[in-house]
């Protein structure tokens, strides 16, 4: 094996291929769409909570365990709704978005980190309401941070993953369980990607032809390779500052409506300037694999 087919880790055994699998997706088509979406999920889980606090809170006036109670019921509702209908698109009988070679209880790797996340930021909310029913200033200050720390938190979850991919990809490490597509004892492949397949397979209709597709473009474009261990690392540790900073500043400052503000609007301006950044960043990997391309014909 050459030295380059081991510092990208691809399971294919000539990854300097002639060719480049193309995938038959023009995510340009889907613009409209793509925006639509994103702009749900930002109104739903950034925007919608501001809302509803501010109403609530300081316009309808309200005792904060009642605002807070409303809030966990819209973000829970929305959230179960989700969890349940990707659910169901990976274990019904007929299901054509399961990852490749997988049996129907193993779901895949994304719906296993959205159950976990509902867990946790479940049982901040509920703890924000319970503290929150108290006379005491401080304890309703602890309430508003705790709710706070959802976003946070989760961007923590899923930054620590990325990093610790990042890590065992350049160490060559294998999986220790099934991921999705990939099976134990595989190469590990850069957490961007398995992102990638279970989000665009299941949420985004495409099916296991995309996991092959996927896979196959992985392992014919060193390109791209070295695009997705990038993405990890900018993804990786920038969430993992920006969620410690958040939670720092959450844990430290003394306005609860400050501490509110932050916890659920500047992680969404972070995202926002992640995809700007991953977008360029992809632009210039499809230019190098051109060139690629050229040098070999």
């Amino acid at each position: 094996m050459s030295k380059d087919s081991q510092v990208v880790q691809v399971s294919n055994p000539d990854p300097d291929v002639d060719q480049v699998t193309r995938i038959p997706l023009d995510l340009g088509r889907y613009r409209v769409a793509i925006a639509i979406a994103a702009a749900c999920i930002f109104t739903g889980a950034g925007l919608l909570p501001e809302i509803l606090y501010i109403v609530l809170l300081k316009v309808a006036g309200l005792e904060l365990w009642i605002v807070l109670t409303i809030l966990a019921s819209a973000i829970g509702a929305l959230s179960v709704l989700a969890l349940l209908r990707r659910t169901w698109r990976l274990v019904r009988f007929d299901s054509a978005c399961r990852p490749t070679g997988s049996k129907r209880h193993q779901l895949d790797y994304f719906q296993w980190n959205f159950f976990t996340g509902f867990c946790y930021i479940a049982a901040l909310m509920i703890a924000a309401i319970s503290t929150s029913r108290h006379d005491d200033d401080n304890v309703a200050h602890t309430s508003t941070r705790l709710i706070s720390l959802a976003l946070p938190v989760l961007i923590l979850q899923v930054s620590g993953q990325l990093l610790c991919a990042c890590v065992m990809n350049r160490m060559h490490a294998r999986y220790p369980f099934r991921v999705s597509s990939m099976d134990r004892t595989a190469l590990v492949r850069p957490g961007v990607y398995t992102i990638v397949e279970d989000v665009l397979a299941v949420d985004g209709g495409q099916g296991e032809e995309y996991r092959r597709l996927l896979d196959a473009r992985y392992c014919s474009s060193k390109a791209i390779r070295v695009l997705l261990a990038r993405l990890d690392l900018a993804w990786g540790l920038s969430g993992a500052i920006v969620a410690t900073g958040l939670i720092t500043l959450i844990a430290t400052l003394s306005s609860r409506d400050t501490v509110f503000l932050i916890g659920w609007l500047v992680p969404w301006g972070w995202a926002g300037l992640l995809a700007v950044a991953t977008r360029w960043m992809w632009d210039i990997a499809l230019m190098h694999e051109k060139g690629e391309q050229s040098g070999k014909k």
